[in-house]
């Protein structure tokens, strides 16, 4: 399977069609590329009312996460840990009309390892890579068409803690309601605003737990939460650092108690654990030693999603 004959301007990243070679049992260690802001189209062949961005975007996630691993691989090579994608249950169906020739315009906040611009000016990072992979998969079922993507920054300076989510999505949503963009795609936990709709989930919010090297354990068999588990039982006494990740750190430690064993949270100092929102320890996983466990320790899931505006 090739792609050359795809109708799209921007520079297609590697990285679908890596996992999609990966998916038809073709792999290869190529990682994703760099992204590219799409070139401005030469036409204007608009089609009489054309389908919606956000039903185009969410029956493309809803084929993208059934690319066997496409979307876990994507998710590991920007933050590390492989990730499932999240349910597509209430994702749209491929609407029948063409979408025509047409500029897509999504807008984000720059956050690494989600979605920055590099100093050559190439969009990089997961969400950046997702919604050009997205984007494919849109031109690839309607060959007589062609959607290009026109990036739109948001310059904004996020906060650290609680009040993270609803600095993005205000600042999202004003530059919508200018006309500024089409799509929100800075994935963030759905809010109440009446002309906003959020629709299907793309990402996840979980911890992770980072292994800092401490006492030189074997870690290998850590592999998901019950095996964590059974490790902390078997290592009685060790530290962790829960960071943002309080309740998780308290529903783990109940379940380290119940099993025979026990943790402590130790807040400075070498911990042997440090428990963090995955893209926090995503963004400093090279500035710090330790290795970062393909386990999330969460028992519940937080979706994170796009939006727009209801029109």
């Amino acid at each position: 399977m090739h792609f050359s004959w795809l109708p799209v301007t921007v520079f297609l990243p590697i990285s679908l069609s890596l996992l999609l070679s990966i998916s038809l049992g073709c792999a290869t260690a190529t990682p994703p590329s760099a992204v590219q802001n799409a070139a401005a189209l030469k036409t204007a062949d608009i089609v009489p009312d054309p389908p919606k961005f956000s039903t185009l975007l969410s029956a493309a996630f809803a084929d993208y996460a059934k690319l066997g691993d496409a979307y876990s691989e994507l998710h590991f090579f920007h933050l590390g840990v492989h990730q499932p994608a999240p349910n597509t249950d209430n994702c749209s169906t491929w609407p029948k009309t063409n979408p025509g020739n047409r500029i897509l315009r999504l807008g984000f906040v720059p956050e690494v390892p989600l979605h920055t611009v590099d100093s050559a000016g190439h969009h990089v990072g997961f969400e950046a890579d997702l919604a050009v992979d997205l984007v494919k998969l849109i031109n690839m079922h309607y060959p007589d068409s062609r959607v290009d993507i026109e990036w739109v920054l948001i310059d904004l300076k996020l906060p650290v803690g609680p009040t993270k989510n609803v600095a993005l999505c205000n600042a999202l949503i004003d530059a919508m309601r200018a006309d500024k963009f089409d799509i929100a795609f800075s994935c963030s936990i759905p809010t109440r605003a009446a002309d906003v709709s959020f629709f299907c989930d793309t990402m996840s919010m979980f911890p992770g737990i980072k292994y800092t090297g401490l006492d030189s354990l074997d870690v290998s068999s850590i592999h998901d939460r019950n095996s964590l588990v059974q490790f902390l039982v078997s290592h009685r006494g060790l530290t962790f650092v829960h960071g943002m990740g309080v309740l998780v750190y308290e529903m783990l430690a109940a379940d380290v108690r119940a099993a025979g064993g026990s943790i402590s949270n130790q807040p400075v100092g070498m911990p042997h654990f440090r428990m963090a929102d995955i893209i926090g320890l995503a963004k400093v996983r090279g500035g710090q030693m330790g290795l970062l466990l393909d386990v999330n320790p969460r028992t519940t899931f937080q979706p994170k999603s796009i939006f727009t505006l209801n029109k």
